[in-house]
């Protein structure tokens, strides 16, 4: 059943999915929010770019990945 994801600072411009039940979010407040898949609970909000993260990507082993328009990307 789908569950609708609240807490959001701004637009959503990435969405990607990883392991353990888990979505990555990013927005256009220069933060990534990461979601349980289960309950949709807000897990953790990771700050550190300091325009809107446009991109994610998660490897197999579960490092995120984020792009965004300061030109930098994160590990």
């Amino acid at each position: 059943e789908p569950r609708p994801l609240s807490g959001f600072g701004g637009d959503v411009w990435s969405l990607a999915v990883g392991p353990n039940s888990k979505v990555y979010s990013g927005s256009s407040d220069a933060r990534v929010r990461v979601w349980s898949t289960r309950n949709g609970q807000l897990l953790q909000t990771l700050a550190g770019h300091t325009k809107s993260v446009y991109t994610l990507a998660v490897s197999q082993d579960g490092t995120l990945y984020s792009g965004t328009l300061d030109d930098t990307v994160r590990v």
